[in-house]
């Protein structure tokens, strides 16, 4: 499939949210797929992040693909931007990027673009974040996340749409990756 300006992908992937009582140095709990209760706290810490060293949410600011200069250099001319934001899929708390395209962007240039987001999530941008963590609005626990628990999905439009209204008994939503 190829993804226009005016049909990007979503790049989707699930965040690992873990939480623990406000002060306490043991392990925290892993939430999985119970975490959109803590999207407010979880963007506090997104919002405070910026550095000198990751001075923005815009993942094109750091992606580089060094073993691969010209698929780097097609990606940069087609992705104007790739914004970071945080947003609740039923009961899971996930990342979205949805590139701002400039041209056409083609399947292999798609998944060259998906890994290397993956790695900063893991072990660029994302590590930051990970370790950064937040006494929740509540005040009561300690918030903190990993951006990536799970490989990027990419969505169609119309499947992001459909993702984003699924429901379950209870009106609960409900996402399953």
């Amino acid at each position: 499939m190829i993804y226009s300006e005016h049909t990007p992908p979503k790049l989707i992937s699930s965040i690992w949210v873990s939480v623990r009582e406000a002060g306490d140095n043991g392990s925290p709990d892993c939430l999985y797929d119970q975490s959109a209760p803590y999207e407010q706290d979880i963007r506090r810490i997104l919002n405070g992040l910026p550095s000198a060293e990751f001075p923005s949410t815009d993942l094109m600011t750091y992606f580089s693909l060094p073993d691969h200069p010209e698929m780097e250099a097609l990606i940069r001319s087609r992705v104007r931007a790739a914004p970071l934001r945080i947003q609740s899929i039923g009961n899971t708390l996930c990342t979205v990027v949805e590139p701002e395209l400039s041209a056409p962007l083609e399947e292999e240039a798609l998944m060259a673009f998906a890994g290397q987001l993956e790695y900063q999530f893991q072990e660029g941008w994302g590590a930051e974040f990970e370790v950064a963590s937040t006494i929740t609005a509540q005040g009561d626990e300690e918030v903190c996340a990993r951006l990536c628990r799970e490989e990027i999905r990419v969505f169609t439009s119309e499947e992001y749409l459909e993702l984003t209204q699924l429901k379950t008994p209870g009106n609960q939503m409900s996402m399953q990756f």
